[in-house]
C-alpha cells in the first residue's frame, strides 16, 4: 500500500513537472474587456488580444467584408488568434467556411481565449470565416 502511494505521488510530481509552465498574461483578460464594447464578438490578430482588434455584432456570413491591412489577406478572414464574446445575450458560434459551413465552434457569453491554436483542434487558428449568434 505504502508503495502504491510513493508510485501515485511520484507520478503526479512528474506530470506537474511536463506540465506547460507558460501562462496568459493576467492583464491580458482586463485588456480584452477593456478594450471590446459590451455587445460584441470581439478578436485580434494576435495572441493575448494584441496587435489590430475587430468587432462585430450580428450574424456575419463573411469575414471578407471586414478590412484589416495587417491580415496577409488584408480582411479579417483567416486572420484571428486570440477571441472574447461579449455579447448580452447568449453564445457565439464561429465557422471555418463562409455562410456559416465548415467547422463550427462556439464560445460562451463572457468568454475569451487568449491564444486559439491549438483550442478545439490543431488548424483552428486563423482560419475564422464567419459567425453567428444564439442559434447554429
Amino acid at each position: 500500500m505504502k508503495l502504491q502511494i510513493a508510485l501515485a505521488a511520484g507520478a503526479v510530481a512528474l506530470f506537474s513537472a511536463l506540465a506547460p509552465v507558460a501562462q496568459a498574461d493576467p492583464g491580458a483578460a482586463e485588456l480584452a474587456d477593456s478594450s471590446c464594447p459590451a455587445g460584441s464578438f470581439c478578436f485580434w490578430a494576435y495572441n493575448n488580444y494584441q496587435g489590430p482588434r475587430g468587432k462585430v455584432e450580428g450574424n456575419n456570413p463573411d469575414f471578407r467584408r471586414f478590412p484589416q491591412s495587417a491580415c496577409a489577406s488584408g480582411t479579417w478572414n483567416d486572420c484571428i488568434n486570440s477571441i472574447k464574446n461579449r455579447g448580452t445575450q447568449c453564445t457565439v458560434y464561429m465557422y471555418t467556411g463562409f455562410n456559416y459551413s465548415g467547422i463550427r465552434h462556439s464560445l460562451g457569453m463572457g468568454d475569451s481565449v487568449p491564444d486559439i491554436s491549438g483550442w478545439v483542434h490543431d488548424g483552428f487558428a486563423r482560419n475564422i470565416s464567419s459567425n453567428k449568434w444564439c442559434n447554429p
